[in-house]
């Protein structure tokens, strides 16, 4: 719809003509033809919870939790699409006007697109694969918990240090310019986080310790958690998901 809109208003190229109108036109059939399918899915939701009770509906099967999460992001993001089309009036741009829509639509993807795994498991190949891929989810449901904690105490430790540091290294000259380089992932306690999940995965550059308040408490706390983290729980990670393949795993 975002699309077929600016089409309409000849922002995307006024040639177009009919193309415009005809854009506009599936768009709306589009999105009448998903909320129809999404009333459909959302009564049959809302019939499991009446006859089971919410608690004991969500609870007993993670794909009923997945379907709810999905028809609740993907009904908001349908009545943001309204809204957000209307607000804008004349001058429809796809890249301001849907913001709150296009957000939202962000969240409503990948649950929508994960309740797919369960048609998927009425196939043999397919079937065996989708059920690790939950088993193996379940499995390390506790060992994520523990990684959670290690990992945001680190991150935590970064921060406090970037924060009390320069928070500025590799300090050069262009021209009659002084220009310092500045830390971006330890700004704020959440952007922390996430670099600290980052450097868990191998993204990280030591240059930018110099702008923490101790260089070599930084070199220090960066090597107990490469080797804690990366070394010793993603292995055992490994290991979890190997012995939670083999139990899963079809016997020959």
């Amino acid at each position: 719809l975002p699309q077929a809109a600016a089409a309409a208003d000849g922002q995307l190229g006024g040639a177009e003509g009919w193309r415009s109108e005809l854009a506009v036109a599936v768009a709306f059939l589009a999105g009448a033809l998903a909320a129809l399918l999404l009333l459909f899915f959302a009564a049959h939701e809302l019939q499991g919870m009446v006859q089971s009770g919410p608690y004991e509906h969500l609870r007993g099967d993670i794909w009923n939790c997945v379907d709810f999460v999905s028809i609740i992001a993907q009904g908001l993001t349908l009545f943001l699409l309204v809204v957000d089309y209307r607000r804008a009036g004349g001058g429809v741009s796809v890249h301001g006007d849907f913001q709150a829509s296009s957000t939202c639509a962000s969240i409503a993807l990948p649950p929508a697109w994960f309740s797919l795994l369960y048609f998927m498991l009425g196939f043999e190949g397919s079937g065996m694969l989708a059920r690790m891929v939950i088993e193996i989810t379940r499995g390390v449901r506790d060992f994520v918990i523990i990684l959670a904690v290690v990992v945001i105490g680190f991150a935590l430790s970064f921060y406090v240090l970037f924060q009390a540091g320069s928070m500025q290294h590799d300090p050069m000259t262009v021209g009659d310019v002084d220009v310092e380089d500045e830390v971006f992932g330890y700004r704020n306690p959440l952007a922390a986080l996430v670099s600290g999940f980052a450097l868990m995965l191998g993204d990280f550059d030591r240059d930018e310790f110099s702008a923490s308040a101790n260089e070599s408490l930084m070199n220090v706390l960066f090597v107990v958690f490469q080797v804690f983290v990366t070394i010793i729980m993603l292995n055992l990670l490994i290991a979890i998901m190997g012995d939670i393949f083999d139990k899963v795993s079809p016997e020959p």
